[in-house]
């Protein structure tokens, strides 16, 4: 970022406050009902020539905060804020099934949830003078799916280090890394099945999921008690790390060969991300992450054979790792900050 750009970050009020190069990091809200008067009462005071939100789904404490929250910045846009709107998740109506469904511990109702969805992005619309995603994929849905006009949107890819194929980098076994929340577009099961086959001996998978604790659902809990016990089952051959910081992840990636992205549909890019800006680990990608990545020889369908195949081709060297997806650390932040100085012109 230029050194005349001053970036004040509203963290959780659980952050600590301190500098990060040019921004500084402000403990602001609290994932609950008071969050949205947090926000504006934050933003009265600071008066920012451009408001940039991170919106995902469960970001800030639930369904009914964050449209709260979108509520409220709807109302400050008509009061003058410049709002830019990162969209970490957009999901195709297509991708709305009752297996989606039960997934995410969503209404029964398909119909319902693709309407829900289509009201969220417009209001998220509403809310912002641009929205800006992460790959075209997502650009393209929310044009030809929710009829959000094409000025609106800005694809940014992510920033990361972007390398040649990396090396092993263990002398002893291969190390396999699953990483994330656990949620409903995710489906760390298939590696846990790979992990309990009898493919790829002398493989070792460490599992680095965590539980969101703003998702009360009962069948959440459940099925993530049921994940962390089949791993610790599996003795010397996993490891069961759970939720890990953020300051955990370099040592995380730096460990590992593969990082595996067991997606069941193609709606963020959050995990992608993260292996892109801390490691050259090759990474391993489910068929409904196509529209991300390509066809290739690391795409898997999700089950487990297809992924000990794809593990396999991605650990004997005959791979190349994928990154037209993703642009430079420095691209990415003058993308950003060239938006901002956009917005804040008019």
């Amino acid at each position: 970022m230029s050194s005349d750009v001053d970036v004040q970050v509203l963290a959780q009020a659980t952050a600590a406050p301190r500098l990060l190069g040019h921004a500084r990091v402000m403990p602001t809200w609290i994932p609950n009902r008071q969050l949205p008067g947090q926000v504006r009462r934050a933003v009265s005071e600071f008066q920012p020539d451009v408001l940039h939100v991170q919106h995902e789904f469960n970001l800030y404490g639930g369904l009914f905060q964050s449209a709260v929250l979108t509520a409220a910045l709807i109302s400050m846009r008509r009061k003058g804020v410049r709002i830019l709107t990162t969209v970490h998740g957009v999901v195709d109506p297509a991708e709305v099934t009752p297996a989606f469904l039960r997934r995410n511990s969503l209404p029964g109702s398909a119909r319902l949830v693709r309407a829900g969805f289509r009201l969220a992005y417009r209001a998220l619309a509403a809310s912002s003078d641009i929205l800006i995603v992460h790959h075209d994929h997502f650009r393209e849905v929310l044009v030809g799916e929710y009829g959000i006009h094409e000025r609106q949107l800005l694809t940014i890819k992510p920033g990361a280090h972007l390398a040649g194929a990396p090396q092993r980098r263990n002398a002893g076994q291969a190390q396999v890394l699953t990483l994330g929340f656990l949620t409903g577009y995710k489906l760390p099961e298939v590696v846990v099945e790979a992990a309990e086959s009898a493919a790829l001996p002398g493989i070792r998978f460490r599992f680095c999921v965590g539980q969101n604790p703003r998702i009360l659902d009962r069948g959440y809990a459940a099925r993530y008690a049921d994940l962390e016990r089949r791993v610790r089952a599996l003795g010397d051959r996993a490891e069961w790390s759970g939720y890990i910081p953020d300051e955990d992840l370099d040592a995380a990636f730096a460990s590992a060969e593969v990082l595996v992205l067991p997606y069941t549909e193609c709606v963020s890019t959050s995990a992608v991300a993260a292996a892109a800006q801390r490691s050259r680990t090759v990474i391993c990608y489910s068929r409904p992450l196509r529209p991300l990545f390509g066809p290739g020889p690391l795409e898997f369908e999700l089950n487990a054979a297809a992924l000990a195949g794809a593990l396999g081709r991605a650990l004997d060297g005959s791979r190349g790792q994928v990154t037209n997806q993703f642009i430079p650390w420095s691209e990415a932040a003058a993308q950003t900050e060239a938006a901002w100085r956009r917005l804040a012109k008019g």
